[in-house]
């Protein structure tokens, strides 16, 4: 799934972090116990997403645009986009090697 949004030029980049945003969600409610992440928005929600990975790249850093993925009016930069692809799947293979 993160490969195809990597690679769907169909897909601007405010619609690419809808899906990364949409991506992680389902991954952090399938890899856990659905209420101790469903709920969750905002910096609670970053920092659950730090909490399985090195640092705070999610309350500090790129992973910052997920929290306002749905409400966001100006669209990521390349860059961005690329930044946090990089950054979900870090956290993607976290969550395998934690299922381990």
């Amino acid at each position: 799934m993160l490969l195809q949004i990597k690679q769907d030029k169909q897909l601007d980049n405010k619609q690419k972090l809808n899906e990364l945003s949409i991506l992680i969600r389902r991954v952090a409610i399938s890899a856990t116990e659905r209420n101790e992440c469903a709920g969750l928005t905002g910096h609670a929600w970053l920092e659950y997403l730090d909490r399985s990975i090195k640092g705070t790249p999610f309350t500090q850093g790129i992973g910052r645009l997920l929290s306002d993925a749905p409400y966001r009016q100006n669209m990521p930069t390349e860059q961005e986009i690329d930044e946090l692809t990089a950054l979900c799947e870090s956290w993607l293979k976290a969550q395998t090697k934690r299922k381990r």
